[in-house]
């Protein structure tokens, strides 16, 4: 087969192409969409599970909750092959935030038996309660520390927008399956998610 080398000022791209080679490569760090969640309706829980497998080591979520009433705080617990982890305080988590004024909020707890995504939650819909990403550190792996990375903006319960990082660590050995979220009283109105695997993480 011939090989044309291109000249330095390369190629007329109006021109048709046919390609009949093979593109190689790992794409390590591309994202593969692997499930989605969305409602408009009051529910007393959000469910995503069975979208961590052994297929991928790191994942990540992007989420939005709004609570269906004011100065709530959002829980999560996670799942396994056997049903919903809500026991053995394995839960840890700590974030720390900061007001538009430029004051400071820290929220943290461990040894729980959930993990608090965020805490004094507004239920205003079309500015959106809580929005946020998730990056999952080896859901699957037994041999460490499943670890969750937090970035997330909050609308508190005085509407005033708040800014937090933070890190949820789950002390069991567990290879988890998806997770449970609730409002810690009341229900939650509003949610969008979105769960993706990192290739060759």
């Amino acid at each position: 087969m011939p090989f044309t080398t291109l000249k330095p000022n390369g190629i007329d791209l109006s021109q048709d192409f046919a390609f009949t080679g093979t593109v190689t490569g790992d794409n390590g760090g591309s994202l593969v969409p692997l499930t989605q969640s969305t409602g408009s309706s009051y529910v007393n829980n959000v469910i995503v599970n069975g979208w961590i497998s052994d297929t991928y080591e790191n994942y990540v979520m992007y989420y939005d909750f709004t609570p269906a009433t004011n100065n709530e705080a959002i829980s999560m617990t996670l799942y396994d092959s056997n049903g919903n982890i809500s026991s053995g305080n394995n839960y840890d988590y700590g974030h720390t935030g900061i007001e538009i004024d430029g004051s400071h909020i820290e929220l943290y707890n461990s040894g729980q038996n959930e993990w608090r995504l965020c805490h004094g939650c507004n239920n205003d819909s079309d500015r959106i309660g809580v929005s946020g990403m998730l990056t999952w550190k080896h859901p699957r792996v037994t041999n460490k520390r499943t670890t969750v990375l937090n970035h997330q903006r909050q609308l508190n319960n005085a509407a005033t927008t708040q800014s937090f990082i933070g890190a949820l660590e789950f002390k069991g050995t567990n290879q988890l399956t998806g997770f449970y979220v609730n409002a810690t009283s009341g229900q939650i109105k509003n949610w969008r998610i979105r769960c993706y695997g990192i290739v060759n993480s």
